[in-house]
């Protein structure tokens, strides 16, 4: 079998040979072990990357609060039990700084980048049936050709921007003042300490920056289309002491995330919603609550989430400091109340932060 490709080197076509065995789209956390698995089994093969370097969603996603939505550790890689025992995760939620660096160790401990192109935009990728072999064209100019086409692009790869008038398709906009799309959030800091900010959107990625950007900002809108499902993230630091009990138990840990929807070390109890008394379900629910955002979940049915929203409603009305509240649930079954507590998450899976959400600020 072939060697991986180094330094973006390949064969050609000129032998009436592809490129490349496999070709990678996306140098993303699943680019990355694609890439690592097919260098073991030294297949020729390459990775294409549309930005300046590796981390996929967490390169491009460096917005204001940015940080997992599921504990550390088991976001991580379990292929390699010599890294399990080599990092140390800070926070149970990882922040994205830290998750960058977290897939640039990975990346440059098993030697990776040696098969990473980067400012590589794939802009046509077709299958030639008569060679058998996928070709693409990129945005330098090449075309290269593989037999097998990854795609590790993300489930949310791609910006969304607001459908508004003075909103262009490209994201540009009419606003005065400075203004940013989540997705595209400037590298450099950007000041928001003593500005007058609006916020439209608030899914997962709108309440990690609401709660972020909430407190540096002088006054904080925040426009949305229906209220959301939120819980307190209860982040908290990694002691050493911690982390070496996580280490004895990631098999256990990582055979949960297994076996359990969304790939989370939480189980969700099976039963059905009324089969449960319902002073066990708000015991349930109180638990739930006081651990992190991740063990919630919400009713699957209209009659459910009213149950579940009337519970949480009067729960966040007695809560010291708490806001007032919708005074009513919103239409449909996917949404409940908002909440303004400081880093806050969604209690529904989302991974991927593929953004929806853009700030201004004056």
């Amino acid at each position: 079998m072939a060697a991986a490709a180094s330094n973006g080197a390949s064969n050609g076509s000129a032998n009436g040979m592809p490129d490349y065995e496999v070709i990678i789209i996306g140098a993303g956390v699943a680019g990355i072990y694609q890439m690592y698995r097919l260098a073991e089994r030294g297949v020729h093969a390459t990775v294409l990357e549309m930005g300046s370097d590796l981390g996929g969603t967490w390169f491009w996603n460096r917005y204001p609060g940015c940080r997992f939505d599921s504990e550390s550790y088991t976001y991580g890689y379990s292929f390699s039990d010599e890294l399990l025992d080599e990092w140390h995760w800070k926070e149970r939620f990882s922040g994205q700084p830290e998750n960058l660096r977290y897939l640039n160790y990975v990346a440059d401990k098993f030697d990776l980048r040696k098969y990473m192109q980067f400012n590589c935009a794939v802009e046509t990728a077709h299958f030639d049936d008569d060679a058998g072999v996928w070709r693409l064209h990129l945005g330098d100019g090449r075309d290269l050709s593989c037999r097998f086409l990854l795609t590790a692009l993300g489930l949310l790869s791609a910006p969304t921007y607001p459908r508004i008038e003075g909103v262009e398709a490209d994201g540009t906009d009419v606003f005065e003042g400075p203004s940013f799309h989540t997705y595209h959030w400037p590298a450099e800091p950007v000041e928001i300490k003593g500005k007058r900010v609006a916020v439209i959107g608030t899914g997962a990625t709108g309440v990690q920056a609401i709660a972020a950007i909430g407190e540096q900002a002088d006054h904080l809108t925040v426009f949305q289309r229906r209220p959301n499902w939120c819980a307190p993230l209860h982040n908290s630091e990694i002691s050493d002491e911690e982390m070496a009990g996580i280490r004895a138990r990631y098999d256990q840990i990582f055979d949960k995330c297994a076996r359990t929807p969304g790939g989370f070390e939480h189980e969700p109890d099976r039963r059905g919603f009324w089969n449960v008394p319902p002073e066990e379900r708000r015991a349930m629910w109180e638990t739930a609550s006081a651990c992190n955002a991740c063990r919630w979940r919400r009713g699957t049915t209209r009659r459910t989430t009213a149950r579940t929203w009337t519970w949480w409603t009067s729960r966040t009305r007695r809560s010291p400091g708490s806001p007032r509240q919708a005074s009513r649930p919103p239409s449909g079954t996917a949404n409940s109340t908002s909440s303004s507590t400081p880093r806050a998450s969604m209690p529904s899976p989302a991974r991927s932060t593929g953004s929806t959400s853009k700030a201004a600020a004056d």
